[in-house]
């Protein structure tokens, strides 16, 4: 089980899976919204912001410890990266997708996910991704 972890871990594999992902969030984000089903509970878009972005923080880490480059730096840059990323996607869903609008508090859930994502990254890297 830990070598095909190991295997799974290896940079094409992760390039892809954050390439990919980087992808589906950019296209869910600015495709225009048709009638759905009602969502009751409160703050879930909030919480799907928050999951989708702290999962985007983790697969972008996982790719560059792959590549041996895990430094303070990196995970400034990640959260930096991804934290301008979000504000552009909220701009053009307010600018040009004519069923969605602008939300900062998207923003902020945005940068919840990043910041928790980091940090449970570089606390749980050790314990789980030891170099062996």
């Amino acid at each position: 089980m830990m070598q095909l972890i190991k295997q799974l871990l290896k940079s094409n594999f992760l390039r892809i899976l954050a390439i990919g992902y980087s992808l589906f969030v950019t296209v869910i984000m600015l495709v225009p919204i048709t009638k759905g089903p009602k969502v009751n509970i409160p703050f879930f878009d909030k919480i799907v912001h928050a999951l989708l972005y702290f999962l985007f923080a983790i697969i972008w880490l996982f790719y560059f410890r792959s590549l041996g480059k895990e430094s303070k730096s990196i995970y400034v840059f990640v959260s930096i990266a991804l934290f301008i990323y979000g504000i552009i996607i909220e701009v053009l869903q307010g600018s040009y997708i004519v069923t969605r609008t602008h939300d900062n508090w998207d923003i902020v859930a945005n940068a919840t996910g990043i910041i928790i994502g980091v940090l449970v990254f570089y606390k749980a890297k050790d314990t789980f991704l030891s170099k062996k």
